[in-house]
């Protein structure tokens, strides 16, 4: 699988720039995790890269590029996880997850014997099968942020798009999903783009960080480099330390002010 790539993108909303010359090179198999206050453009960057927004620049991914490709071709590369899914009315979890197989059904086709297995597949890796007849609008929020994920590992892109992939799980579920990602991360050589607020999670699971504030690049790097409490309190405005365990994960802890305002 070839890289992805994004060269000088720029995304203006509203008229006003969101984003603004964002470069960065997103090698096969990776994880990119984008961090940032609210408001620092990363929904706005994977929608751009997703091509579901307009952008000025260049959104590649080997030699094509993501704005002049058909919808169908698009969703072939790229899955995409919002923060907020769509579940229609009326349909079980089974039949949500299917619609990933959507890019490789023909026109007044249906899905094949095949696809209808790697639903199956990835509803048991997820451990949601017992909980694929159910219907979507009966799932609690977290349930419904599972089964979303499992639509887009469904999908079969080799680049998978995550914008706040956890925020409507508890601990066990968070680990569950990003445990699975990381799987398939390494079996499948899958490319992972996420944006996250939970900095220790960015931290433990992918690759690179990188550091958004108000639509520029801050910092890029590795865990270690990019989540320094100094840069952390800057452009966050928080009080927070960061402690360094010994397996070398980079755990960010906020810290409580005490000072009382008479």
């Amino acid at each position: 699988m070839s890289n992805l790539r994004c060269t000088d993108v720029s995304i203006r909303l509203h008229k006003r720039t969101v984003v603004q010359d964002f470069s960065a090179n997103v090698e096969p198999g990776s994880w990119l995790c984008l961090i940032g206050p609210n408001g620092a453009g990363k929904s706005s960057l994977l929608k751009a890269v997703a091509g579901l927004i307009k952008y000025s620049g260049e959104v590649t991914i080997g030699d094509e590029e993501v704005h002049k490709l058909k919808a169908r071709r698009r969703s072939q590369l790229i899955s995409y996880v919002p923060q907020t899914p769509i579940f229609p009315l009326g349909m079980n979890g089974f039949e949500y997850v299917l619609l990933g197989r959507n890019p490789y059904v023909s026109h007044f086709g249906y899905e094949t014997s095949e696809d209808r297995q790697i639903v199956a597949d990835v509803l048991t890796r997820l451990e949601l099968d017992s909980l694929a007849n159910r219907d979507v609008s009966e799932m609690s929020g977290g349930e419904r942020q599972r089964f979303a994920i499992a639509r887009a590992i469904a999908q079969g892109s080799p680049v998978l798009l995550l914008d706040e992939p956890t925020s409507a799980l508890d601990l066990g579920n968070q680990q569950l999903a990003l445990e699975l990602v990381e799987r398939l991360r390494a079996e499948m050589g899958l490319t992972v783009i996420s944006a996250m607020h939970d900095l220790t999670l960015a931290g433990l699971y992918s690759d690179q960080l990188l550091l958004l504030h108000e639509g520029t690049t801050v910092v890029m790097g590795n865990a270690d480099e990019v989540l320094q409490a100094e840069t952390l309190s800057e452009f966050y405005g928080a009080s927070v330390r960061v402690h360094r365990a010994d397996d070398g994960t980079v755990v960010v802890l906020p810290i409580r002010n005490r000072d009382v305002i008479q």
